[in-house]
């Protein structure tokens, strides 16, 4: 891989210094042109003297074990097993003020995994500023926190299961900022890839499935009534002394294709593929103060048929379940016993991913973070169960619970 990392950094490191070099000729530069910021405090970070260029460059990595432990399994703790979480690098350049240029990629799986890469021109700088490239929508609250400085090592089911986001990334173009100090916005339009579905033309028996190529429309509106309140972290490990909150709602629709359905009770033949639109809806809340921190979720999605024509597929959509109204929701919480050292947390997930099934998932959770050397090194540890109620094999019957410990360390720069 390391090939691989010098050719991303070295062109682009070359480019910002070309930049940063060429605004005064040899005899009237002066000598400290280029300012070093080296510090651990925040980050590792290139810049200019007159403050109009920086790079700041990017990476961590995530080993963790996760012991699973599954009664009705055999062995019991089948699934368990060491992974490589996250192995991102990347980089975070500024030019003038205006412009940003962001690239991450993630390498966990062996190969260059495309992340972010988007570009922001402040139009009215904080009032007004312009994205284009592949980022996340603005949804989730929680989807929107830097992989690096979550709470826990593992994001929250509430959110995947009921949303199905997969990476939670798509190619777009949007518009955010802050107005007044307060409001925080944030609209889009994005490719619509999601994941169950095909990003590129496919074969689905004997069907051939068009690209999932529909736009996704979005936004998402904020509301801050004391301090900001970002989503660049979820702990307060800054140990804020005044109180941040945050109150916001979100909304995406889409177009899909090339979802599966595996059944037609009507004449029990297969229907290989459907098309749908989906509605997705967000509700948040947030706090933070003197290194407690509280969050709140609470996210909803509904699918409509397209075909609703096709009396097979109506029939084999509604037998599924795929039109029901989908609910999830987790209350997350934090808190410092050694300030900027050791902090406790614990969430609730809850999610039903078809409300008039009668079946549904509780995610009981806890964990410890201990900041080594603050984000930069730093160890995790999660214990999550999961009751299950699923009225598929007896109504009401809660089936036996699993149970997950994950242990996680983190290297970052």
């Amino acid at each position: 891989m390391k090939p691989m990392f010098l050719s991303i950094y070295l062109p682009c490191l070359g480019v910002l210094l070309c930049l940063a070099s060429s605004t005064t000729s040899a005899a009237e530069r002066p000598a400290d042109n280029v300012d070093l910021d080296s510090g651990w405090k925040d980050s590792f970070r290139l810049a200019s003297a007159d403050g109009k260029f920086s790079f700041t460059p990017l990476g961590f990595a995530q080993p963790m074990f996760n012991l699973h432990v599954d009664p009705e399994a055999t062995p019991a703790s089948e699934g368990s097993g060491f992974v490589l979480r996250r192995l991102a690098i990347g980089f975070d350049a500024r030019f003038y003020g205006r412009v940003r240029a962001f690239f991450i990629a993630n390498l966990a799986r062996g190969n260059l995994a495309m992340w972010d890469y988007f570009a922001d021109i402040a139009l009215v700088p904080d009032w007004l500023i312009v994205r284009a490239g592949r980022f996340r929508p603005w949804l989730a609250r929680h989807r929107l926190v830097a992989a690096s400085m979550y709470q826990l090592p593992e994001l929250s089911p509430a959110m995947t299961e009921v949303l199905e986001i997969g990476d939670g990334r798509d190619l777009g173009v949007g518009l955010f900022g802050m107005l007044f100090g307060h409001l925080e916005y944030g609209v889009g339009v994005w490719n619509g890839e999601q994941s169950f579905t095909l990003d590129s033309p496919g074969i689905i028996g004997e069907e051939v499935v068009p690209a999932n190529t529909d736009f996704e429309v979005g936004g998402r509106l904020v509301y801050h009534p004391l301090n900001i309140l970002s989503c660049a972290e979820e702990p307060d490990f800054s140990a804020s002394k005044d109180p941040r909150m945050a109150f916001g709602a979100g909304a995406m629709f889409n177009r899909r294709h090339g979802l599966r359905l595996q059944w037609d009770p009507a004449d029990d033949t297969t229907v290989t593929a459907y098309r749908d639109q989906v509605l997705k809806l967000g509700a948040e809340a947030g706090f933070k103060m003197s290194g407690f921190s509280l969050a709140a979720e609470l996210f909803a999605k509904r699918a409509f048929l397209i075909d609703e024509k096709d009396a097979a597929v109506q029939a084999a959509f509604d037998a599924e379940h795929r039109g029901d109204w989908a609910l999830g929701a987790y209350l997350q919480g934090g808190a410092f016993a050694v300030q900027k050292k050791l902090e406790i947390a614990a969430r609730l997930d809850y999610a039903d991913e078809a409300l008039d099934r009668s079946g549904l998932d509780l995610y009981p959770t806890a964990g410890l973070s201990y900041y080594i050397f603050g984000y930069h090194l730093r160890a995790q540890l999660m214990y999550r169960l999961a009751l299950r109620i699923d009225s598929r094999s007896e109504a009401g019957q809660e089936l036996p619970p699993t149970h997950d410990i994950f242990f996680m360390l983190q290297g970052a720069i």
